[in-house]
């Protein structure tokens, strides 16, 4: 079927979806909220839209945009952040890197290609099958609305559902699911043991224009008013001068190691600049002073101890990624 067959039809003053618990869960691990779904409120034409939507967060894409924006929303907003299922997936059996934010952020999140990620009310609740009956798409203007569209004829009652991104044999999709999403697939497919070809992903190729259309006939959901939006402004612009200065604080740090090991250092303890924990406290000192002395959107502390944690953690990763010193001992 070519595009100039695809149509959009309006049945569609009406909202086209509801949200509803899920009649079988998925994830591997248990939450404090139910799964909940996408499903048809009426009959829905084949290659209908059947919502576009605006990001629910915008902070930018660092942690503590993100932290600052969810708070500011308004109530409803939170309510529908709130019911997002978040997961941890830091693999640790004390969860100590990721708030609840990141773990619905980490579960939830659609990017267009090399584009910053998002979360959305409506959009990020559409639960995964391998052969989906709908696809996801991003507007070329602005890039961080997504496009909700039939593949087939959906019945009232019917699921909405998407492909993640995950194709190819049952067995390799299963494990897939366990180590990034952290779910257990139901979908007929699975249950079938079927393999899925990358249909989805030729089916959003051929028809990519017709997907991310520049126009739409159904109302933007969740389009910020014009005080939200220059809130996001302030909130990005603050959390940008943070990330420089964290990075600012990067660079010393890995300048400090680079001279010890070039010196002949092969352990901090043999320096004059051995402390315990010497990365996180190097963090501690500098970058969490210079946050807390400029923490205006309240961050709470749990919040920035997982940033703590999580900038030690990757700070660590990417020294030891360098393998200047495999032998190099931190602490």
């Amino acid at each position: 079927m070519n595009t100039n067959q695809l149509t959009t039809t309006t049945v569609l003053s009406s909202r086209l979806f509801e949200i509803k618990p899920t009649p079988l869960g998925n994830l591997l691990s248990t939450t404090s909220c139910p799964e909940e779904g996408l499903f048809a409120t009426h009959p829905i034409p084949a290659y209908s839209e059947i919502f576009r939507e605006a990001p629910l967060i915008n902070g930018g894409p660092t942690w503590l945009g993100r932290e600052a924006a969810v708070r500011s929303l308004d109530s409803s907003k939170q309510d529908a952040a709130g019911r997002l299922m978040g997961v941890c997936h830091c693999d640790t059996e004390y969860c100590i890197s990721e708030t609840v934010l990141m773990m619905i952020w980490d579960s939830n999140n659609h990017a267009a290609d090399g584009q910053e990620d998002f979360i959305y009310a409506n959009g990020s609740k559409i639960n995964h099958a391998c052969v989906s009956n709908c696809t996801m798409a991003f507007t070329p203007e602005p890039k961080s609305y997504v496009s909700i569209r039939t593949k087939r004829d959906l019945a009232q009652g019917e699921e909405i559902t998407i492909n993640y991104g995950c194709e190819g044999p049952f067995r390799y999709r299963q494990e897939k699911f366990a180590k990034e999403f952290k779910f257990l697939c139901r979908c007929d497919a699975c249950i079938n043991k079927l393999n899925v070809p990358r249909t989805d992903h030729a089916y959003r190729s051929e028809h990519k224009s017709f997907l991310a259309t520049d126009t739409t006939p159904t109302t933007v959901l969740g389009i910020e008013t014009s005080a939200e939006a220059a809130e996001s402004k302030e909130i990005r612009e603050w959390a940008a001068k943070i990330e420089k200065y964290a990075t600012g604080e990067e660079q010393k740090l890995h300048q400090l190691y680079k001279s010890l090991i070039y010196a002949g250092a092969r352990s901090l303890k043999q320096t004059p600049y051995y402390r315990p924990q010497p990365v996180r406290t190097w963090f501690e000192m500098g970058l969490m002073k210079y946050l807390r002395g400029d923490n205006k959107y309240h961050l709470d502390e749990d919040t920035l101890q997982c940033y703590l944690n999580r900038t030690t953690e990757k700070f660590v990763v990417d020294f030891k990624s360098l393998n200047m010193c495999p032998g190099f001992i931190y602490d």
